[in-house]
């Protein structure tokens, strides 16, 4: 008797989502490396810049405005199912009204990206002309303290990243 053999099943979107998270891996792990020579090299001249308190605090009152949404939503989906429908409903309806101005949002941040990483690449050459930078980011104080703008820049990605991972549409949390 012939042996069989049964060619394996290939599921289409499964192997597109097995390439997503792939994808996923790969930029988590880029995003880790970053982070883990950022902290090495630390210094309070690049830190200083894209600190702000006042965005710190916008983000704070933010990610608890994201998790009152959140406890409401874990309510709905607990109650009945004509609750549900209305909500169906409300995002089909919120899907027709929005979807251009999404993707209009989404090619200004693709622009602006672009052209940060741009910018910011510059500076890093140019930062290394001057010596009271090099002088300045070997300082203990202002090295602790970048460390800890870093860190703050750090856990406001994670959440962000977190939120991103559970599909959550989350209200404007700048990093």
């Amino acid at each position: 008797m012939a042996d069989v053999v049964d060619e394996p099943y290939v599921d289409n979107e499964m192997s597109e989502n097995m390439e997503e998270v792939d994808e996923d891996t790969k930029d988590f792990q880029n995003q880790m490396q970053f982070i883990n020579n950022s902290m090495d090299s630390v210094n309070i001249f690049d830190q200083i810049p894209s600190y702000d308190y006042v965005d710190t605090q916008m983000f704070l009152e933010n990610i608890s405005k994201e998790l009152e949404q959140q406890k409401t939503l874990n309510k709905l989906l607990l109650s009945n199912e004509q609750t549900v429908k209305t909500y169906v409903e409300k995002i089909k309806t919120f899907s027709a009204v929005n979807s251009s101005k999404v993707q209009e949002q989404l090619n200004q941040i693709s622009s602006v990206s672009a052209e940060l990483k741009s910018v910011v690449q510059q500076n890093a050459s140019l930062k290394e002309k001057y010596s009271e930078i090099t002088e300045l980011s070997s300082n203990e104080n202002y090295v602790l303290l970048a460390r800890n703008i870093q860190e703050l820049k750090k856990q406001k990605q994670d959440i962000l990243d977190f939120l991103k991972k559970s599909q959550i549409i989350a209200p404007p949390l700048s990093a």
